[in-house]
C-alpha cells in the first residue's frame, strides 16, 4: 500500500518545523504514519513504542565552528545549518520507507551512534533528553538512506529502540521561506477545493 502525506508550512505557526516539507510513503508496514511534532522530552530508548515516523526541529541557524564530518560528506567550518531529528521507534520489528522532503538541500545526515553523540551538542535541544543506547541510529545491515538534493529516501527496519538519525540542511534565504509560505497556503486551497 502506497500512502501519501503532505505537511504544508504556514506562516509562524509552522516557522518551529519550517524545514521540514512532506513525507511521502513508498513501502513499509501498511498501519505506518508520519507526524512533524513539537520537541518531545526525549529520544533514543523506546520512548513511543509505536508505528509513526516522527520529525521535529532541533536548533537552527547553528554556525560551525568546525568542520563536521558524516557519512564521510564534510560540512565546511563557517557553515550555518538548520538541524532536524527523524526517529522511528516501533514496539516491534516493522519496517518503513518513503522520501522526507525539506525547504532547503541537505548537506549531511548523522547515522551512527558516534555521529549523533558527537553532535547532540551543537544541535540538539536543552529540553530534550537524548539517550545513548548502544542501538541509536542506524543499524548498517538492516537501514538505508539517500539524499538527493532537499529529499532523504530512507529504508528503516526497526524494533527496540527504533532509528535516529539527525539532518542538517542549508538555512533557507528569506525570499525562499516567504516562497514556500505561500506554496504551502496555495495547497491548502486546493485541498479544501476538492
Amino acid at each position: 500500500m502506497i500512502r501519501t502525506a503532505a505537511i504544508a508550512v504556514i506562516g509562524a505557526a509552522g516557522a518551529a518545523n519550517a524545514g521540514i516539507v512532506s513525507f511521502s510513503a513508498t513501502g513499509g508496514h501498511a498501519d505506518a504514519t508520519w507526524s512533524i511534532i513539537a520537541p518531545p522530552t526525549s529520544v533514543g530508548s523506546d520512548d513511543f513504542n509505536d508505528r509513526m515516523l516522527r520529525g521535529f526541529a532541533e536548533r537552527q541557524n547553528i554556525t560551525l565552528d568546525n568542520d563536521l564530518i558524516l557519512g564521510g560528506q564534510r560540512i565546511a567550518a563557517g557553515t550555518t545549518v538548520n538541524a532536524f531529528g527523524i526517529f522511528w521507534d516501533p514496539r516491534s520489528g516493522t519496517t518503513i520507507q518513503g522520501d522526507i522532503r525539506f525547504d532547503t538541500d541537505i548537506l549531511g545526515v548523522a547515522t551512527t551512534f558516534s555521529e549523533l553523540a558527537k553532535t547532540d551538542p551543537i544541535a540538539g535541544l536543552g529540553s530534550v533528553t537524548y539517550k545513548d543506547p548502544t542501538l541509536r541510529g542506524l543499524e548498517s545491515n538492516r537501514d538505508s538512506y539517500a539524499v538527493a538534493g532537499d529529499t532523504l529516501s530512507i529504508d528503516f527496519r526497526a524494533s527496540s529502540p527504533g532509528d535516529f538519525i539527525r539532518v542538517f540542511t542549508a538555512v533557507p534565504t528569506p525570499g525562499a521561506v516567504a516562497c514556500l509560505a505561500a506554496a504551502g497556503v496555495g495547497a491548502v486551497a486546493i485541498r479544501r477545493r476538492r
